[in-house]
């Protein structure tokens, strides 16, 4: 006899008569505000997991049970990269920001005073943006291609022992420099 299909995760299993079966879930609908708000903050998925007070696995089951759960880590972590490349980008190319001063006169009066100030490009955030965002044209230390980064360990530490000797050498004579130097003439008293 043919098995019936099994219904989607999305939907809750059924035993006879059409009544639930198994653990009830814990997930609550507020979790996916959770969710998102902690992806905005750069958490990953364990971290999540253990502020909802759940496993990492049954996270996973969630995401793909719960499209609108899922939604939220997706659309998070969207949030906080393109706030960061923002914040970024305005520190690469200057801004302006409009505020307000508040001076009070000698007679007790408050003045406000609108102003702009003016914030110029950062030239390590310019620099940053350009070298992710065009590595061909602004990256500092390009990887040659023929670099090999293939040593020997014997040739490591000979070549570590053969620096050591060269720097005991070198104190050795300054040492012997410093002990056959001529005595200091001993000052006569001042009269």
């Amino acid at each position: 006899m043919p098995r019936k299909p099994s219904p989607p995760a999305s939907e809750p299993r059924r035993g006879v008569k059409g009544k639930k079966v198994g653990r009830p879930t814990s997930y609550r609908p507020a979790f996916v505000k959770k969710a998102f708000e902690l992806c905005l903050l750069g958490a990953g998925e364990e971290r999540i997991a253990e502020h909802l007070g759940i496993s990492h696995r049954e996270l996973k089951r969630w995401r793909h049970q719960y499209p609108r759960f899922n939604e939220a880590f997706i659309s998070g972590r969207e949030g906080a990269d393109a706030k960061v490349a923002g914040a970024l980008y305005l520190k690469a190319a200057g801004f302006e920001r409009k505020s307000e001063r508040v001076h009070v006169l000698k007679d007790g009066t408050v003045v406000r005073v609108p102003v702009v100030d003016y914030y110029p490009p950062d030239s390590a955030a310019l620099a940053f943006y350009l070298s992710n965002r065009q590595r061909e044209w602004w990256r500092k230390d390009p990887v040659a291609p023929e670099l090999n980064l293939n040593f020997s360990l014997e040739k490591l530490v000979l070549d570590a022992l053969a620096l050591r000797k060269a720097n005991q050498e070198k104190a050795a004579k300054t040492i012997e420099h410093e002990a056959s130097a001529p005595p200091a003439s001993p000052k006569l008293p001042a009269k």
